[in-house]
């Protein structure tokens, strides 16, 4: 095999593992009052399909202002194979909310980003709104071989740490 095939395999596996993270996200959501929609997820079959296969978003929850109609809004679901539960024992010094071609990209700007720890009893999450504070830095993806590619950082003041309970 060569590197980009095995680097949508690894992808694709990754995917796959991310649908038990998305569907206690959606619990969690559920249980805090919120209306809650699983996304569908397609799966490109080769690399050069993805564009085809980007979808829109992990979750729409919708948002209930008062006196206002019900917005959709996007959430999206991220799971990490590292342990925190919070900003101090977080490992990094910077915080990755996401690769900057996936925001950039986005129709629908995501409202939220929930990002579990690897045992899915924590979660860090950045909210859309704060992408005015947001830096941008290059950074490799160790998952794979020879990607480096550009993400949005947020400082940790825009980050909210939560106790998972479902």
């Amino acid at each position: 095999m060569n590197t980009q095939t095995d680097n949508h395999t690894k992808f694709l596996s990754h995917l796959d593992s991310s649908i038990d993270t998305m569907f206690i996200a959606a619990r969690l959501l559920y249980n805090n009052g919120y209306s809650v929609k699983i996304n569908q997820m397609t799966r490109a079959q080769k690399h050069n399909d993805w564009k085809r296969h980007a979808d829109a978003g992990d979750l729409t929850i919708l948002i209930h202002e008062e006196g206002e109609l019900p917005t959709e809004e996007r959430i999206e679901v991220k799971g990490l194979s590292i342990d925190f539960t919070n900003e101090n024992d977080w490992k990094y010094k910077d915080f990755i909310v996401c690769a900057t071609h996936s925001y950039d990209r986005a129709t629908l700007k995501p409202y939220a980003y929930m990002i579990f720890n690897r045992n899915k009893t924590h979660c860090a999450i950045v909210y859309g709104r704060d992408k005015d504070k947001w830096t941008i830095g290059k950074r490799v993806d160790t998952r794979y071989k020879g990607i480096e590619q550009q993400f949005y950082f947020s400082p940790f003041e825009y980050v909210r740490w939560k106790e998972v309970s479902i």
